[in-house]
């Protein structure tokens, strides 16, 4: 009984490490975005900003490329992605900084 319980439990851990693996990189595709759920999102997100994709560009941009903000103030808006399995319980995201004085995205920065 003792095998048979430590098999199962350990078929269980393996068929769950997948799930655990980071998100695999997509290029940043507007219309994926949009259409696209919270992993999708996520993919783009480190090609946002690992190329700085959005700098210099204005809140009007931003809207038309990312669609409305989950989250914003003056200065941040957050868009929720899912990276990892955590990231379906507890909040994961991708903020874009805007430059107080100019309007324009100083920088991009995720959270997970």
């Amino acid at each position: 009984m003792k095998i048979k319980l430590k098999v199962t439990t350990l078929g269980l851990i393996f068929s769950l490490l997948p799930a655990c693996a980071p998100v695999t990189h997509q290029p940043f595709d507007s219309k994926k975005w949009l259409d696209g759920n919270r992993t999708t999102r996520a993919r783009m997100a480190i090609d946002i900003q690992d190329h700085k994709l959005f700098a210099g560009k204005t809140k009007i941009e931003v809207e038309q490329l990312l669609g409305k903000p989950d989250k914003l103030n003056n200065t941040m808006w957050t868009y929720w992605i899912a990276t990892v399995p955590k990231c379906h319980v507890f909040p994961c995201n991708m903020s874009v900084y805007f430059d107080e004085h100019t309007g324009k995205v100083k920088g991009v920065g995720s959270s997970y």
